[in-house]
Parts: C-alpha cells; sequence; structure tokens
C-alpha cells in the first residue's frame, strides 16, 4: 500500500514525533506492504498517486485557530471532497493534543479517522459540551475558549481508529540536541531501539521533584497550579525540588534521584513528562486516564501509575500514602511502567501489528 502524508510538519525538524514511528519501523513496515511519502503542497501533482492519502489536520491548522470557521472551512472541506473522488481512502490523521478533537466536522468526509487517544465511550462525539469537548477534564469556572466545538454523528463513529501517542519517541537528553533533532525526527531513527533507563531500584535521594510554571489560560494550567501550590506547602526541603524549567540534563538528573514525580494533564491527557518519569525509573502520579483508550497503553491505575482526581483534591492524601508506603511497592510500580514503555520502544513486531489493525488490513 502506497500512502501519501500530507503535512506542514518537516521529516528533518524538531518535534516531528507525530510520524516518528514510521522513521523508526520504516523496514518493517516496507516488509509488510506500507510505503510512505510526504508532501507539503496541496497543489502537488503526484500527491493523489497512491492507495491512501493521509491529512495531517495540523496542515489546515489556520481554520483550527481561528473563531471565524464560515470563513475557514469552506476551501478545507473542498480539498477533501476532491481528494475523496481522486483516490481510494481518505484518512484524517488527528494530531489533537487531548481525547476530543477540533477537526469532528470533517470525519464525515473521510474513510478513517485516526486519533493518538480516543474516549473509550465514542458517544463522546457527538455531545456538545464546550470547552469541555476538547478537555473533558477543566473545571467549569475555567477561562473559555470561544471557539466553536463541532461534533460528528454516531453514523461516522466507526470511523474512528487509535493511531499512536507520542510515547514512542526517545525521550533521554542528548548533547547538542538543540542543533541536531535526534530522537523525534528522521535523523539516525534506528539509534533508539534501545534506550538507555535508570533502575527503579537505584538509590533515590529525594521524595519528590517538580518543575514547570502555569499560563493564564486555566484550562492547560489548573492542575500544574495545584501541584505547584501543594509543594510550596513544603517550604525548603532537602527532599522536595521544584521550581520553573532547568536544564534538560538537570532536570532529568533531579527526576531519577526522585521516588515520585507528577504529570499533570496540560492541553491533553498525554504528556512528555510521562515518559521522562518512565526513563528515570520514577513513580508516575498522574490524573485518572481511565477514560480513555490509547496506544501504546501505559496507563493501568495503580499498576503503572498512581492516579489523582481531576480536580486534584485528594493530592494531599495520595501524596501522604505514597509517602508511607514500603519502597518496594512503589519501585514495583515504577518498574511495571518502565517495562512496558521500553517494550513499546523496543518491538517493530507490536507497532506493526497495530498499523495493520488500524487500517484493517
Amino acid at each position: 500500500m502506497r500512502i501519501h502524508i500530507l503535512t506542514n510538519q518537516g521529516q528533518w525538524a524538531r518535534g516531528f514525533n507525530d510520524f516518528f514511528p514510521l522513521f523508526k519501523w520504516e523496514k518493517a513496515l516496507n516488509q509488510a506492504g506500507f510505503w510512505f511519502d510526504y508532501f507539503y503542497n496541496q497543489a502537488h501533482p503526484k500527491l493523489f498517486q497512491c492507495d491512501q492519502l493521509w491529512v495531517d489536520y495540523r496542515y489546515f491548522s489556520s481554520f483550527f485557530d481561528t473563531t471565524d470557521h464560515n470563513k475557514e472551512i469552506k476551501p478545507v472541506i473542498d480539498f477533501l471532497v476532491q481528494a475523496k473522488a481522486k483516490i481510494g481512502s481518505l484518512v484524517l490523521f488527528d494530531t489533537s493534543d487531548g481525547s476530543g478533537s477540533q477537526c469532528l466536522i470533517l470525519t464525515q468526509f473521510v474513510d478513517l479517522h485516526l486519533k493518538k487517544q480516543l474516549y473509550k465511550d465514542l458517544n463522546q462525539y457527538t455531545i456538545d459540551c464546550g470547552d469541555k469537548g476538547f478537555m473533558c477534564w477543566i473545571p467549569n469556572d475555567a477561562t473559555p475558549s470561544n471557539i466553536k466545538y463541532y461534533t460528528t454523528t454516531k453514523g461516522h463513529l466507526h470511523k474512528f481508529k487509535l493511531s499512536w501517542n507520542i510515547g514512542m519517541v526517545d525521550y533521554r537528553y542528548f548533547p547538542l540536541s538543540k542543533y541536531y533533532p535526534i530522537g523525534t525526527s528522521k535523523l539516525f531513527p534506528s539509534k533508539f531501539n534501545f534506550i538507555k533507563t535508570t533502575n527503579p531500584n537505584s538509590q533515590r535521594d529525594l521524595l519528590t521533584s517538580y518543575r514547570g510554571s502555569t499560563s493564564n489560560d486555566t484550562r492547560y494550567s489548573f492542575q500544574r497550579a495545584a501541584i505547584i501550590e501543594f509543594i510550596k506547602k513544603f517550604g525548603p526541603n532537602p527532599k522536595i525540588k521544584a521550581g520553573k524549567y532547568i536544564k534538560k540534563e538537570a532536570y532529568l538528573k533531579e527526576m531519577s534521584l526522585s521516588q515520585i514525580s507528577f504529570s499533570p494533564f496540560g492541553w491533553g491527557e498525554v504528556c512528555y513528562r510521562d515518559f521522562e518519569i518512565f526513563l528515570s525509573g520514577s513513580v508516575l502520579v498522574k490524573p485518572n486516564m481511565e477514560h480513555l483508550d490509547t496506544y501504546p497503553n501505559y496507563y493501568f491505575p495503580n499498576e503503572t501509575y498512581i492516579p489523582l482526581k481531576w480536580d486534584m483534591s485528594d493530592l494531599s492524601e495520595v501524596f501522604n500514602d505514597l509517602v508511607t508506603t514500603p519502597k518496594s511497592d512503589l519501585q514495583a510500580i515504577a518498574s511495571r511502567g518502565q517495562e512496558l514503555f521500553i517494550e513499546a520502544q523496543s518491538s517493530s513486531d507490536n507497532f506493526v501489528n497495530h498499523f495493520k489493525e488500524m487500517l484493517n488490513t
């Protein structure tokens, strides 16, 4: 199957993590009968010379970033209708950060709608709940986005399929990586078949660490702000490291010395910090993930991570319980999360099988 991908994300650019598994497992995918070409202009004469066309929703980001959707949506729909008439299979590659979606209005015009995480209850995509449609965990008094939320209909729910999340990327520290974006781009993808981790049983001098800041958007920040305020209550404490961002090498070192680490939701539920925590061998403490399906699935409550309520009201209780939990129990949780992360990073068979199932081939 020849697959063409229309995207505005450069193959050699930093942060090209949405497509990184296709580079990492390219040989295995080729052997399974899948071949890929990338296009950056919808007018390219060879764009439709394929068996299947994927349209990266970020390619039409100007539509999703505006409140005047009526002005922007017609050209998008016209292109999708044109594409569907010229090829056998049209796919919307939705890399939205969260389980919600900004582009449900486009589902009706494609054959498949791929997302890296989906609501377990797909009927959620048929319900107009405003900002909560984008980010279901936000509190009722969160700052409104004023971006119109579209829904789809039950007749299109069969089109939704799981793609893959950002847990397929290598999150280690690399010297000079700001100049050489390895680990997320097409540069040296095979380098990351075997990743280096910190053993959960290693000496850990810190109870916890948390580095991060907040923004004026409460949808993004309220969980982060709750953690920051909670940690501030401890005051200066040699067992707790907190504050704003530090250099990545020092940040990962702190995490590898911490028994537990927090990873709140941001724009989406699955976060880079989750995988940095798995690498470090620390225990992942995170808002509950049981509402979603994702691939790879690293999230099993009290087995691979410790769940928190979305409103963070149990933060103190959970933290106090963890402080008194035997280290061996914490290490078992950290070990299991790390094992699943390594397995997903190391097995081309798993990814290729998932890819086949995703496309029903």
